[in-house]
């Protein structure tokens, strides 16, 4: 641990109800570079630097020892104070990557890929507040459903569900044994 990536994404969330509105949202996310871990995050309508420093601050709170801090060379990460909020063990620990070039802080990039696959488009039903509500539960759902799925599970053997189901092979007697129980057989 001890390096940080820190980067912004923009998302829409669609109604799609009798009038169409699109509203993007630009979501500030700090991750440790050797674990992933997302270390913290910061919802705004424009990316800036206030939501940068809240993002900053909570990386600090979860981890202390902060080497060094990746981003790209935005106005809002240049404005920053992370200086303020980090005591660099030598000298300033900011890494800036190449602008408009977002493989270069492909670690952030790749957690946002990871996003877009996973909850897919936000789209809103806002005819009625039953279908707002229907239109949130699916959103949710698909993000519980995916985890679920793809979670480690001690009980089988550090696997996910899915992947023990797609490797395991059942014993004939345990086939048998399953249909008798079922009435099957």
């Amino acid at each position: 641990g001890a390096q940080v990536s820190i980067d912004a994404k923009r998302c829409s969330v669609v109604f799609i109800g009798q009038r169409r509105q699109v509203i993007t949202l630009t979501k500030e996310v700090g991750i440790d570079i050797a674990s992933g871990a997302i270390l913290g995050d910061a919802m705004d309508t424009t990316a800036n630097s206030s939501g940068v420093e809240r993002v900053l601050v909570q990386i600090l709170q979860e981890y202390k020892a902060v080497l060094a801090l990746l981003s790209d060379n935005g106005s809002a990460n240049r404005a920053a104070d992370a200086e303020g909020i980090f005591q660099w063990e030598k000298g300033d620990g900011r890494i800036f990557s190449f602008p408009y070039h977002p493989q270069t802080n492909g670690f952030s990039e790749g957690l946002f890929g990871q996003f877009s696959r996973i909850v897919g488009p936000i789209d809103i039903d806002d005819t009625s507040r039953e279908t707002i509500a229907a239109s949130v539960a699916e959103i949710v759902w698909r993000v519980f459903i995916h985890f679920h799925n793809y979670s480690p599970r001690e009980r089988l053997g550090g696997k996910s569900p899915l992947q023990y189901l797609r490797e395991y092979l059942p014993r004939p007697e345990e086939v048998e044994a399953a249909r008798r129980e079922l009435g099957l057989a």
